[in-house]
């Protein structure tokens, strides 16, 4: 039963269109012909057939199929004898005010129409839907919110109207614009004219209602709940590493998914689907906006808000209108005020939301009239000239060794403590064009020691030279294996940290990355040709075994084989099923194999490239061609070699198939189609090559399918079959986001990560996602490297007071990790005393203290600091006393996903002292369990009464901690005190914390708490069932 099981999702998963609804007949796993209503010149028989719209509606010899529910419907009842006609059915009447009003549209009580706004050379046009024509106040617009689509049981479901706005000219109707829109998606109509009509149509179904509200709005109000830009959020950064110039990398967001209207333009008489939005200029600062990363067409138009009249347009294309700068897609323009003002702008959108780029550079607009510089905003920055720099193009107080500025007692610009007026900052004294700091004015410490060699008498290292941690300074190229100026060596032998030959050794001339004696003797000479002989032996026995290896396994890794290769597109019209490999002396071609097993073994590893040859034999006096169709996944890799293959008359040719995973899926009887074609001409053969090539099931039109047709005329040219895969992928931790069920409402998010509750094999797991979007590619990068990371790292630790992990899935961009669910949550839930929390007893409290002790104790065993340890990253697996654990910790990778510009790691509630000075050490884990297990007894934030975390940190820093209550115990009062002691070295490990956690655990049963006394037992209980429900509901749901 299982096996038969196995083999019916196999053939469901993998056949091309045999599963599609409307397929009549399949054969080979292809869709032949289509049912009835279905489109039969449609190979994945998905679309409806068409009706002529010339002639009336009949439902027996013109009927009208729609799309219901993704089946096709014959709707011709409905409208039979109907001529094509875009005028409203059934037309209501509303005038709108500023009182609300509500709507309710029953679609299947309505008659289908064919709306204004749909394209009607190439779909069945019909829709169910509502027409009204409404009549607005004079200067307002018409705002509609609250959409709702309910089904028959009043329950919201997730389908699509489309709103359509009109008018009628000259007795013809005339489309306006047309929008998509969802439940709760507010839409818009402002237009010069206070009379239009508007369509409300269903997308896909029928047997649903259609509510919503709507009333007449003021003008200028649209602005106050649109898109705000606030200048001073994007404020562009100095690079003092190139020549104190901007960084001009605009920061960017994604317009045009929510509060869309359908809006009459001021600037130009034309009509558009957009959004409107405002910008808050900052004084003498240019704001650089762009939407060039678009594909589609667009404007964007300054409106004057007092009067609703246009004051500038920009368009996408060169040299339009009032433009600044475009493109032939997009619009780069900039917004200048030298006061704080408001400006206000409409955005047209087509069909999908804009990418926005935004940036507020070029102070006083660069000096440009000063012949400073000028503001590029195609680089969103300030393009000084030589001598000028900064976000103004101010004149650099000091340049090619020259000071250029008043100020008295100078310092060179650029150094440690030096401001950009060449000023020494508060804090720092003045010498000889230095700032001194204190420290190393007193101590002659800085990032180096003032005595030491290319050490500044400003405590920094001289230019060309960078500290090292034991604060001496070593030139930057040391260490790159390159020979580099005031290097002797790089990297070689006899060659120390920094650059420079040892005692007695100098540049060898013949290596000049390594130092050789001064004088060399004959047993050196000796000793190197015995180490070169004994180094080939070796490297001749690593080839061996290397080459031995890959005889026995057919498996490498080249990168070459991780690229995908062009689709081509899979057409059997006029083909012949063939099996290539059975004994008959008339089958046109034969192959080696069909069965695809990738080398001896059934199973192949995760990563891993595994290749199979297949020889054809072409049996014909004409030429043939062999294409392989291959799947396409973000799963694993399919490469062949060549991409097809050209056999001459009579000749055989090899091909190999070449396949990567990168996941443990399911592939044993997966099947590879496979097309073969004959000519008496090669060029014939890349003729058809070039018309599959590069193409899909969208792209391939109906010219491409006629032309191949008649390439292909004649009999017995075109053969198909199949290849069968027979290999299985090993287990392995890298798994497939595909057998994951996954509940779509997060239980948890932060800033780095949002958790999902689901199940993987039987196992309740929680899915952490972490969130790429905000971050550059090259940070992106970065973050894919650390998250790999904290999975390896998860990997190989073990514990029952750490969360487990099952594994992770890194092949899509949204990277996840796959952890054990823990029941309860994090501790967090339960540091509050009711409503706004769960009270647990004293004693269970002191356990899971315990329980975290440990599992930090065997963290920092293994050399691992957590740096972020607090109630949210500790998770409670159980509220049993009689558990082996109830305490887990989590996100220990924070040292190495949470990167951010502002150093320093962890939360400032938790920080030790010594953390704000950026010393990371095992005992600021201490310190921070030290607060965390207040919290827990207190049941109250700490610091709470502070008002800003400056002052947390002056109070932490002079010595002060949180007051104890009268309730807590004097042993648990003397761990917290031991643990947060002001010294990092005062402070006991985790495994003496342990210890007496374990002693307090053990006396806590004969000693009545009071805080026991408000415990609700009932609330445990409903929490608990509340859980199991909700695990439920993933594994039936």
């Amino acid at each position: 039963m299982k096996i038969l099981l196995l083999l019916i999702i196999i053939t469901l998963c993998f056949s091309t269109f045999c599963n599609n609804v409307g397929c009549g007949q399949c054969e080979t796993e292809v869709c032949i012909t289509c049912k009835i209503g279905y489109d039969d010149n449609d190979d994945s028989c998905e679309k409806c057939d068409y009706y002529i719209s010339s002639k009336k509606v009949d439902q027996l010899t013109n009927p009208v199929y729609l799309n219901i529910e993704d089946q096709c419907i014959d709707i011709s009842n409905k409208i039979q004898g109907n001529e094509f006609n875009r005028m409203p059915v059934n037309s209501s009447e509303c005038t709108l005010d500023f009182s609300e009003k509500f709507f309710s549209f029953d679609m299947s009580e309505v008659t289908p129409s064919i709306p204004p706004c749909i394209n009607t050379s190439q779909i069945n046009d019909y829709l169910f839907g509502k027409w009204t024509s409404i009549t607005l106040t004079e200067g307002t617009q018409m705002s509609i919110y609250n959409i709702k689509i309910l089904d028959s049981n009043q329950q919201i479901v997730n389908k699509e109207i489309s709103m359509q706005v009109s008018n009628i000219v000259n007795g013809q109707m005339n489309c306006l614009a047309s929008s998509i829109v969802s439940n709760d998606e507010p839409f818009s109509v402002f237009l010069n004219s206070n009379t239009f009509i508007l369509f409300i149509g269903l997308l896909n179904g029928v047997n649903y209602t259609i509510s919503f509200n709507a009333k007449a709005s003021v003008n200028s109000d649209i602005f106050h709940t649109s898109l705000l830009i606030d200048g001073n959020d994007y404020i562009d950064f100095i690079d003092y590493t190139d020549n104190y110039t901007s960084f001009g990398k605009p920061q960017t967001m994604v317009v045009g998914e929510k509060d869309i209207v359908i809006y009459q333009m001021k600037c130009s008489p034309i009509i558009r689907k957009g959004i409107f939005f405002s910008v808050k200029t900052v004084p003498y600062h240019t704001l650089i906006l762009d939407t060039k990363l678009s594909s589609s067409f667009h404007y964007v138009e300054e409106i004057n808000i007092n009067t609703f009249s246009c004051k500038q347009l920009h368009i996408g294309k060169k040299g339009g209108l009032t433009t600044t700068e475009g493109s032939s897609y997009g619009v780069l323009f900039k917004v200048y005020s030298e006061k704080e003002e408001l400006r206000h702008f409409f955005m047209s959108i087509e069909n999908e939301p804009l990418t926005l780029r935004i940036q507020t550079s070029c102070v006083n607009k660069c000096n440009q009239d000063n012949g400073h510089g000028q503001c590029v905003i195609s680089e969103f920055k300030c393009v000084c000239n030589e001598g000028y720099g900064f976000e103004d193009c101010s004149r650099l107080c000091y340049y090619d060794g020259k000071f250029n500025t008043t100020q008295e007692n100078p310092c060179y610009l650029g150094t440690s403590g030096c401001d950009k007026h060449c000023k020494c900052k508060e804090g720092y004294s003045y010498q000889n064009h230095y700032c001194i700091s204190k420290e190393c004015l007193n101590l002659g410490i800085g990032s180096c020691n003032r005595n030491n060699k290319h050490c500044l008498m400003n405590c920094e290292c001289e230019d060309g030279y960078e500290p090292t941690q034991h604060k001496m300074c070593k030139l930057k190229t040391c260490g790159n294996k390159q020979k580099n100026e005031f290097e002797e060596c790089d990297g070689g032998l006899n060659c120390n940290d920094f650059c420079e030959c040892i005692d007695g050794f100098t540049t060898d001339p013949n290596d000049p990355l390594s130092c050789k004696e001064t004088g060399i003797l004959w047993w050196h000479i000796l000793l190197i040709i015995i180490g070169s002989v004994w180094i080939i032996f070796i490297l001749m026995i690593g080839i061996f075994l290397i080459v031995n290896a890959f005889r026995k396994r057919k498996g490498f890794d080249p990168k070459v084989f991780l690229v995908e290769q062009p689709n081509m597109f899979l057409n059997i019209s006029n083909s012949s099923v063939i099996n290539p490999i059975e004994v008959d002396k008339k089958l046109p071609f034969t192959t080696s194999c069909v069965d695809l097993t990738f080398g001896d073994s059934e199973f192949i590893s995760i990563g891993k490239t595994y290749f199979n040859q297949v020889v054809f034999k072409n049996k014909r006096d004409k030429y043939m061609l062999v294409i392989i169709h291959l799947p396409k996944s973000p799963k694993y890799v399919f490469h062949t070699e060549p991409e097809y293959l050209i056999i001459s008359p009579k000749r055989k040719a090899t091909i190999t198939i070449y396949l990567t995973l990168f996941c443990t899926i399911k592939l044993h009887g997966m099947k590879i189609p496979s097309t073969v074609y004959f000519s008496q001409r090669k060029v014939n053969l890349e003729d058809i090559i070039n018309n599959l090539r590069n193409q899909t099931e969208e792209t391939y039109s109906k010219e491409d399918r006629d032309k191949h047709n008649l390439m292909t005329q004649g009999k017995k040219i075109k053969y198909r079959f199949n290849f069968t895969l027979k290999i299985e992928a090993s287990a392995s931790t890298d798994i497939d986001m595909d057998e994951i069920r996954m509940i779509e409402t997060p239980i948890g998010e932060g800033t780095y990560s949002t958790v999902y509750l689901g199940s993987y094999r039987g196992i309740f797991v929680a899915i952490k996602t972490f969130k790429m979007s905000f971050t550059d590619e090259e940070e992106r990068e970065i973050m894919i490297k650390d998250i790999k990371a904290e999975c390896n790292l998860m990997k190989r630790l073990r514990n029952p007071y750490i969360i487990g992990y099952i594994g992770s899935v890194t092949y899509i961009p949204e990277i996840s990790l796959i952890m054990p669910y823990a029941m309860f949550d994090s501790l967090n839930h339960y540091c509050r005393p009711p409503p706004d929390g769960i009270k647990l007893s004293y004693k269970f409290k002191m356990r899971i203290l315990k329980d975290v002790a440990k599992g930090m104790s065997f963290l920092h065993e293994n050399s691992i600091m957590h740096l972020d340890l607090k109630p949210d990253n500790i998770l409670l697996s159980s509220l049993s006393l009689s558990s082996d654990s109830v305490a887990k910790i989590t996100d220990f990778g924070t040292s190495r996903i949470k990167r951010n510009s502002d150093k320093g790691l962890g939360t400032p509630l938790y920080l030790a002292p010594e953390t704000y000075e950026d010393h990371y050490l095992y005992a600021s884990d201490v310190y921070s369990y030290a607060i965390t297990s207040w919290e827990l007894i207190c049941e109250e934030e700490p610091f709470c009464d502070f008002q800003d975390l400056f002052s947390i940190k002056s109070h932490v820093l002079a010595g002060y901690r949180l007051p104890f209550p009268d309730f807590i115990s004097p042993k648990m009062k003397n761990v917290i005190m031991k643990c947060w002691e002001q010294e990092p070295n005062q402070r006991p490990n985790f495994g003496v914390v342990s210890t007496w956690m374990l002693e307090i655990v053990n006396e806590t049963p004969n000693i009545s708490h009071p805080q026991d006394d408000t415990v609700d037992n009932e609330i445990l209980s409903n929490l608990i069932e509340e859980k199991k429900h909700l695990m439920e509901q993933v594994m039936f749901d």
